[in-house]
């Protein structure tokens, strides 16, 4: 399916404006290395959504690629808040509006409406206002994030947070490359835990991101079969897999998934350490130039069996090639649970339910119970939100 492209309109350019002065106040002027910093964005896509001094147009860019901007900036803002207010005070829902405004939405929404962008371009161009006939497709194609993708979101803000900070204060003593194993007994849980970690690694919009499933591999060179085709030279061999992942990674993040990884025998696990990520791990480590947006993460991913290899502790992780052994998601305690249900999340509890319903939840709330797997967890909290979890689980997909 072509990607929409959208292009800013007047009003848009008004509520984009109105972000940046928020994010940096005291700036005389874009400051687009920041801009880029905060958002994972390049300098390239900054200037096509805001325009340059030689160009002021702005130009049209991917529709999700607005999406991820407004919302990066959102959240700066609520940082800029936090640091402001070390002692935790809550802000009221008034100073909450009047800080955002009128027109904005909170973290995981999209802080505009269907007026703010069109997917006509040349009628954004051609007039200073929408026609009506444009309102309908445009709500229809564009319009906020859903309840169900706002959900998706703020779930990965619930639990493993100490765990996800160790994996990215690990990552960055790593050179910004690293192997790490992931352990969840859970194979639909994995999902939501990877995605989670590989987004905390930075740059994930722009990222390659490759899946394999390990569970039907018994040999070394059927792995290479499972990369994507154009980086599949013929003939296809370790040595010309690494040497393109590589060069991908100068420019770019490459995180690499291998699922059920206990699946592989000992013979290929090994080989999968000391003849691919070994020799591509210095490879990107020794390359003469890398761009400071390059990631090379390894997800080892396995579900309980037997693991051959070496691994080490975060602590033992400094300078280390072997594969660092992430602390494992067991369960989601109930503490975890009542700390993530407030702020946006209860904001969007009371949208799905009303004010009774969830007052009257928050009084008695026991999804956590004793003994639950982290799956059934997430699952009751989706059916809090009047969800069933199946609508929820593709956007923990990697590429999802």
């Amino acid at each position: 399916m072509t990607e929409i492209q959208c292009i800013l309109t007047p009003e848009g350019k008004r509520a984009l404006d109105n972000l940046l002065n928020q994010v940096y106040p005291h700036a005389k002027k874009r400051n687009k290395a920041k801009i880029s910093a905060h958002t994972d964005l390049t300098r390239d896509t900054i200037n096509r959504i805001l325009g340059t001094e030689k160009q002021p147009e702005p130009k049209p860019v991917q529709r999700q690629t607005l999406e991820h901007l407004f919302s990066c900036l959102n959240k700066q803002i609520k940082q800029n808040y936090r640091d402001a207010n070390p002692q935790g005070q809550k802000e009221s829902g008034e100073a909450y509006k009047k800080r955002i405004g009128e027109s904005l939405k909170s973290l995981y929404q999209c802080p505009f409406r269907n007026q703010y962008w069109t997917d006509d371009i040349d009628a954004a161009h051609q007039s200073t206002a929408i026609a009506s006939s444009l309102l309908e497709p445009v709500a229809q194609s564009v319009g906020y994030l859903s309840d169900a993708q706002t959900l998706a979101h703020l779930l990965w803000k619930l639990d493993y947070a100490k765990e996800e900070e160790e994996f990215t204060t690990t990552l960055c003593q790593l050179n910004r490359s690293g192997a790490f194993m992931v352990r969840c007994h859970d194979t639909k849980v994995q999902g939501w835990l990877v995605k989670r970690l590989a987004k905390a690694a930075g740059f994930f919009e722009m990222a390659e991101k490759i899946s394999i499933n390990m569970g039907s591999l018994s040999r070394i060179d059927e792995l290479w079969d499972k990369f994507p085709k154009k980086l599949r030279r013929s003939p296809v061999s370790s040595k010309s897999m690494i040497e393109d992942l590589s060069k991908l990674c100068q420019e770019r993040p490459v995180i690499i998934v291998l699922s059920r990884f206990q699946r592989a025998d000992k013979t290929m696990q090994h080989q999968i350490i000391n003849e691919f990520w070994m020799p591509l791990l210095n490879q990107v480590n020794t390359a003469s130039r890398r761009s400071w947006r390059s990631r090379l993460v390894l997800f080892l991913v396995e579900e309980g069996g037997d693991i051959h290899i070496k691994t080490v502790s975060p602590d033992e992780a400094k300078n280390s090639e072997y594969p660092v052994l992430l602390p494992p998601l067991i369960e989601i305690k109930s503490g975890d649970v009542r700390d993530w249900f407030k702020d946006d999340v209860f904001e969007l509890l009371v949208q799905r339910r009303g004010d009774e319903e969830a007052e009257a939840f928050m009084k008695n709330n026991n999804i956590a119970s004793p003994g639950s797997t982290p799956w059934n967890t997430l699952e009751n909290i989706c059916n809090e939100f009047r969800y069933d979890i199946t609508e929820i689980e593709p956007s923990w997909r990697l590429a999802g």
